[in-house]
């Protein structure tokens, strides 16, 4: 049975680094009849979170690499006491279906996210879609690591994120409940991004010039 998976994630995680968050154009609330509303809040100061980092790592069923990438990603975020939200985006000209293939992987918002932040060179990710000094966001497997490991000790994240969520069988709609919680004064733009995600799919990969049917990772949409 597929598990489905809602992740809220935020710009407000990256705050402390010199660079910002780059949020792919086009992305907007109302795909698929999502309709929103919200309010502002004062409470108690609450201690902080445990910073969670987010990888957005772009592969393709054709991508032969990737399979490997993946798991290096997965051992990474492990060491890293699991602080760290893997989403994996199908996308490039690695990503079209065989025709042996039950599903097709690929989505509008995925193919608008690695637009927005520069066609990679596969396996590559985007660690909290932050850009190295010539302004890339997608890095390669060598420098992995050391950036998340760097994102996970060192830079603490000024705000909470909480989640609730109803599923209604009878009318197939899914209600969330985010609540934003700043820990420390900020002013700046913020920007709140809710991933639909689902795995236990099984299908079509390459992985190591080898077709298998292994288990894959999908996003299927973004709010943003």
């Amino acid at each position: 049975m597929n598990r489905f998976s809602i992740l809220v994630l935020s710009a407000l995680v990256i705050l402390f680094s010199s660079c910002e968050e780059q949020v792919p154009p086009g992305l907007d609330l109302g795909g698929g009849g999502a309709v929103a509303d919200d309010s502002t809040y004062q409470a108690s100061i609450e201690v902080p979170q445990d910073k969670n980092v987010l990888i957005e790592e772009v592969t393709g069923v054709a991508c032969t690499n990737c399979p490997d990438g993946a798991r290096q990603l997965k051992s990474i975020v492990s060491q890293n006491n699991d602080q760290g939200i893997m989403v994996a985006i199908h996308g490039t000209g690695f990503a079209e279906p065989y025709n042996e293939s039950k599903y097709d992987f690929r989505t509008v918002d995925g193919t608008d996210i690695i637009n927005s932040l520069g066609q990679p060179a596969l396996p590559a990710a985007s660690i909290d879609r932050i850009p190295d000094a010539n302004g890339v966001f997608y890095r390669s497997k060598s420098e992995w690591s050391t950036i998340l490991t760097n994102r996970v000790n060192n830079l603490p994240t000024p705000v909470n994120i909480h989640l609730e969520g109803n599923y209604n069988v009878d009318n197939n709609q899914y209600e969330l409940v985010t609540r934003v919680a700043l820990t420390k004064s900020y002013s700046g733009k913020l920007n709140l991004t809710i991933y639909v995600l689902e795995d236990g799919i099984k299908d079509y990969q390459l992985d190591n010039q080898v077709k298998l049917q292994i288990t894959n990772m999908t996003m299927f949409s973004e709010i943003v």
